[in-house]
C-alpha cells in the first residue's frame, strides 16, 4: 500500500475554550484528553460560533488517541489536554477514510504516548499513514448483531427480600504482589476499575498468592464489581486490594451479574480514593434475594 505524510493530508487547528473547571455546562459536546466516549467528556455552553467546529473531522488526544467526529463539537488548548483538529485538505474526503486514518493514528499512538510522552503537532507532522485505495467491503451490521430473547420482567417488590450481603456470600481480601512483580502467563490478573472487566492482564501466579477457584464477583477499593470467572488472581498490595466475593451456594452467571450490578448501582457512589471499601463496609451491605 502507498502512504502519504499526515501533514499533505490534512490541516492542524487547535480550540479555544478556556479550560475545563472554567466552563459551564451546556449543550455542544467538549472533546477531551480521554480514551472513552469517542473523546467528549461533557457538553458545555459557547460563547460564540467561532469556537465550534463542523464536522466531519478527526480529533487526536495528547495521548495518541484519535476519533471522527461526526456532530459540531468544540475543545480546549490550555493545561496541555488540548486537543489537535484535523481537517482534511481534500473537501471530498469520506467518512470511510476518515476512519482509516484515525485506525492508524490510534495503533501508532497506543504504544508510543501517554501522560508523561504526549502526542503534539510535531509528532504528527513526522507521521506517515497508509491511503485507502479502493472501497472497503460493505458490512450489514445487522446480521452480525446477535438474537436475543426479551427477559422476562422481574417484580422486585414481590418476587424478592433484602439479605444481608454475608448470607449470599463468603468475604475473602486478595493476597498478591503488584501486577509489575510477575511473568506474563495464564491466569488473569484483576485490578480496580471496570475497563476490560478490571483484567490488567495475564500472569503466573506465585505459590503464595491467594487464587480463586470459583467464579466469584470482585470489589474493588472503590466499589466497582466485577463477575470473574475462575481461576483469576486479584490485585491484593496494599490498602487498595481487592475484595472477592463468594457464593456460599452455587450461582449461575446471571445471578452473580444482578448482583454486581446492584452493588454497583446502589453502593458505588458512596465510596471514592478517600473512602474506600473495607471488609466491615460490606458486612453492613444487604442485597436483593429471591424469596424462597
Amino acid at each position: 500500500m502507498n502512504t502519504k505524510p499526515l501533514v499533505d493530508l490534512f490541516d492542524f487547528k487547535t480550540g479555544k475554550l478556556p479550560a475545563l473547571e472554567h466552563t459551564e455546562d451546556g449543550a455542544v459536546p467538549l472533546v477531551y484528553g480521554t480514551t472513552e466516549n469517542n473523546g467528549i467528556i461533557k457538553f458545555v455552553k459557547v460563547g460564540n460560533g467561532d469556537q465550534i467546529f463542523k464536522p466531519p473531522l478527526v480529533t487526536v488526544s495528547y495521548l495518541g488517541t484519535s476519533f471522527v467526529q461526526v456532530l459540531p463539537f468544540t475543545t480546549s488548548v490550555v493545561d496541555k489536554s488540548n486537543i489537535i483538529v484535523l481537517v482534511p485538505k481534500d473537501e471530498g474526503m469520506t467518512l470511510e477514510e476518515m476512519y482509516f486514518y484515525a485506525f492508524q493514528i490510534n495503533r501508532i499512538g497506543k504504544f508510543g504516548f501517554h501522560y508523561g510522552r504526549r502526542m503534539g503537532m510535531k509528532n504528527l507532522r513526522k507521521m506517515k499513514l497508509f491511503l485507502l485505495e479502493g472501497k472497503l467491503p460493505e458490512v450489514n451490521i445487522k446480521k452480525l448483531l446477535p438474537r436475543l430473547a426479551k427477559p422476562k420482567m422481574l417484580d422486585i417488590a414481590k418476587d424478592y427480600e433484602n439479605v444481608p450481603l454475608t448470607k449470599l456470600f463468603i468475604i475473602q481480601k486478595a493476597k498478591s504482589k503488584g501486577f509489575q512483580s510477575y511473568e506474563s502467563g495464564e491466569v488473569p490478573f484483576i485490578t480496580n476499575g471496570i475497563g476490560n472487566n478490571g483484567v490488567q492482564g495475564f500472569v503466573t501466579p506465585n505459590e503464595t498468592d491467594r487464587v480463586f477457584k470459583t467464579d466469584a464477583i470482585c470489589v474493588s477499593a472503590f466499589c466497582e464489581a466485577t463477575v470473574q470467572k475462575a481461576p483469576f488472581l486479584p490485585r491484593g498490595n496494599g490498602g487498595s486490594g481487592l475484595s472477592v466475593l463468594i457464593p456460599k451456594e452455587k450461582m449461575d452467571l446471571n445471578e452473580l451479574l444482578f448482583h454486581a450490578s446492584y452493588i454497583n448501582q446502589v453502593y458505588g457512589w458512596r465510596f471514592s480514593y478517600g473512602r474506600m471499601i473495607r471488609k466491615d463496609r460490606l458486612e453492613k451491605m444487604t442485597l436483593l434475594s429471591k424469596k424462597a
